[in-house]
């Protein structure tokens, strides 16, 4: 009994759980708004009560219940097929949170979200330029009704090429600083992988083939 009260004392004394416990609660957290996010979005119905539409007096068919509907009614309207990643971005804030940003000067918060707000909006008038929509999930267009505001906007300064060309520049611009990663390392890991996969296959056909001689040459000479 000593001993485990001792070594429960020592747990709570020591200075790394103490600092890693908000850090795990807060991608616990991210983790839990993911999963709704995601549920209420893949379950969405046009039928449900929610902001664009009053329903059909039935209760909402929605796995995430009425908040759900209205959840997801809200997101798909403003943002489209956008909206089905921004479960992920929460998930890759929670990871972020818990690995910490030791050794790295992090990027400062306000220059997160300003790289947000630009980066969503221009990913939904990417959409609403090049993908048809789906009626069954984009109840305000492909790119929902910011995506569709933002390109005819620059549409009307810009022709669709220009339009596309600085949205895909925001886009690239923009997201490494939301979700904190580099394009430079997300090649160099994709590279990596490739080359491992590339090496694999290569070991796998060359004991392929020697089987196949080790076959031919324990065949009896006629």
């Amino acid at each position: 009994m000593s001993k485990s009260k001792s070594h429960a004392t020592d747990e709570l004394a020591d200075p790394g759980w103490l600092e890693r416990l908000p850090r795990e609660a807060a991608l616990l957290a991210c983790v839990g708004i993911t999963l709704f996010l995601l549920v209420s979005l893949i379950s969405f119905d046009a039928n449900d009560p929610g902001w664009s539409s009053s329903g059909t007096g039935e209760p909402a068919r929605n796995m995430a219940g009425e908040v759900g509907a209205w959840l997801s009614d809200v997101l798909l309207s403003l943002f489209g097929y956008v909206a089905f990643f921004l479960p992920w971005g929460v998930f890759v804030l929670g990871l972020r949170v818990y690995r910490g940003a030791a050794g790295v000067q992090p990027v400062p918060p306000a220059l997160r979200v300003i790289a947000w707000i630009a980066l969503v909006p221009s990913f939904a008038a990417l959409c609403a330029l090049h993908v048809g929509p789906w009626r069954a999930y984009t109840p305000q267009g492909s790119g929902g009704i910011a995506g569709q505001a933002l390109s005819e906007i620059l549409v009307g300064i810009m022709n669709p090429v220009g339009t596309t060309l600085l949205l895909l520049t925001v886009l690239v611009v923009c997201a490494p600083v939301a979700m904190m990663f580099s394009w430079l390392q997300l090649l160099e890991s994709v590279g990596a992988a490739m080359l491992r996969l590339a090496a694999r296959g290569l070991v796998a056909c060359q004991g392929w083939r020697r089987g196949e001689l080790a076959q031919t040459d324990d065949r009896p000479a006629h």
